[in-house]
């Protein structure tokens, strides 16, 4: 049940960002799902990954990462660079408020 709501969650991200076609890459344990896909609208053919980060797992927010040209299969290999990191605040989000931190 879970699961599902994160995969919702990062499609709903990866949507966003106009990703398209989004599959489970991998299931990363505390820090929630990630998902990927080749949007083929960014340039160069980037991938995107958005990340969903339920609330019960961990206190990270919910990001999206656009990376250097690179496969969906080489993703993980450490291979890549990052080149932007977008971070997509909801109103729970802590570390985006304006009041004192819990």
């Amino acid at each position: 049940m879970i699961r599902t709501a994160v995969m919702e969650q990062a499609r709903e991200r990866a949507a966003a960002f106009h990703v398209t076609n989004v599959i489970v890459a991998t299931n990363t344990g505390r820090s929630g799902l990630v998902a990927a896909a080749d949007s083929g609208r960014l340039p160069m053919d980037q991938d995107c990954i958005a990340i969903a980060t339920p609330s019960s797992y961990c206190d990270l927010p919910d990001a999206a990462v656009v990376l250097h040209p690179a496969r969906s299969q080489d993703m993980f290999s450490m291979r890549f660079r990052v080149k932007d990191l977008l971070l997509c605040p909801t109103v729970d989000d802590v570390w985006f408020s304006d009041g004192e931190l819990p």
